[in-house]
């Protein structure tokens, strides 16, 4: 029997980097509604401006410490995966923990997904599609993505000739 594997630790500075975009993404935006409504729409009383500005950023701000101290961490902890001889077991969840149990005989498919910063990092998520739906194994190492994908694939065609 497998122990539990967990993402790779390169998974962390992917979230991490994944969130500061988004940040400045919404620093940008915030900024840009600011000076739209202060230069052209005067919409909002400049006061009220001001007040929507201040807000949009503390909401930025509280949402890059998120995801970038707290999400990375939970997520390395929580989040694990084994595979068995007979079934791939899943650990996820960082409000309500899930474990969910897929036979190996009832996947029907392995996706590979590589984003643009996966790919920076070699990692990749491996998604399991079975008839009732799917499941992610999320920010795993590359190598192991392919072992995974290798391993389920002959254990399924193993089963299936045995039958």
């Amino acid at each position: 029997m497998e122990e539990y594997k967990q993402m790779a630790t390169r998974g962390k500075k992917a979230i991490r980097l994944n969130y500061c975009l988004w940040f400045c993404a919404y620093i940008i935006i915030s900024i840009a509604i600011f000076v739209m409504n202060k230069l052209w729409l005067n919409w909002l009383h400049e006061s009220t401006n001001l007040y929507l500005l201040i807000i949009l950023i503390s909401l930025s701000v509280l949402y890059l410490l998120y995801g970038v101290i707290l999400l990375p961490m939970l997520y390395f902890k929580l989040f694990k995966y084994k595979i068995d001889k007979h079934e791939v077991v899943i650990i996820k969840g960082i409000w309500s923990i899930k474990k969910i149990t897929l036979p190996l005989f009832r996947i029907q498919n392995v996706d590979t997904h590589r984003g643009m910063l996966m790919r920076k990092y070699n990692l990749s998520t491996i998604t399991l599609s079975t008839a009732g739906g799917n499941e992610r194994i999320k920010l795993i190492d590359d190598m192991e993505a392919e072992n995974i994908k290798k391993r389920i694939k002959y254990q399924t065609e193993d089963d299936n000739t045995l039958e």
